[in-house]
Order: C-alpha cells, then structure tokens, then sequence
C-alpha cells in the first residue's frame, strides 16, 4: 500500500474480455485512473500554492522541447513521436527524468496558444484601425 497527500492506494487491475476488445481498468485515487478515458487527479483540494504560469515560463518551456521520432527497443515496426525525457525541463519530467508528464506539457501548451491568440486579436485591432484610416484617408 502506498499512501501520499490524496490518500493510500493499492496497484489494482482488472481486465474484461468481450465482444468490445480488451479493456483494461486500473484505478489509483492517488493520482490517475483509467476508464476508457485517462484521468489525472486535478483538484485544488489536493494543491497549495497554486499560481498562473507565466507566458515566459511557458514559452521556455515550449522552446525547450525538441519532439523527436523514435522506436522503443525491441519494437521495429512501430515508429513514435514524442520527447526524450532527460532532453525535457524538469518541470515537464518526473523526479528521475525517466518519463515525462503530458499533463504539463498541454498546461504550457494551453498558456501559450492563449497568448498567441491574444496577440493575434490585438494584430487584427491594429489591422482595422490602419484600415479605417485608410479609407477616411482614401476618402479625403
């Protein structure tokens, strides 16, 4: 048994042959469960110091990864894109840099297409104010 901040939990698996596939359940209410969808545990009844992430701090983050392709040893056949985990910021690896957390890579991926689309709106405000001046101008 394993205990940590949201509880203690055992590893726990079961898997359910039909007429649908294998599927495989496996629940840990430590962290992540797995239903047929791949939940992380994610309330703020299990955070504390909670801030935003800063465009800069994203933007590094995003700048650090070099996505590559990759087959894992013993399997020829199938090609993978993703990320070396020792070549990723820390904060988007885990303590060992063995694996990585996508959880934290779609958190900096969401703070950076939000800054992209603001900056993208305040270009198009810019674009039909130029225009509007244009045309009074045109007018003129």
């Amino acid at each position: 048994m394993v205990t940590n901040p949201c509880g203690s939990w055992k590893y726990y698996t079961r898997t359910i042959v039909g007429n649908g596939g294998d599927r495989l359940l496996l629940k840990s209410p430590g962290g992540i469960y797995v239903d047929g969808n791949f939940y992380i545990t994610s309330s703020k009844e299990y955070k504390e110091n909670i801030h935003e992430l800063s465009q800069k701090e994203a933007q590094n983050a995003i700048e650090a990864l070099e996505p590559v392709e990759y087959n894992f040893k013993g399997d020829k056949k199938k090609t993978t894109i993703g990320f070396i985990a020792e070549n990723v910021p820390d904060s988007l690896a885990s303590y060992n840099k063995t694996a990585i957390s996508p959880m934290e890579i779609i958190a900096v991926l969401v703070k950076e297409v939000k800054d992209q689309e603001r900056a993208i709106n305040e270009l198009d405000k810019k674009i039909i104010k130029i225009s509007k001046n244009k045309r009074k101008k045109n007018k003129n």
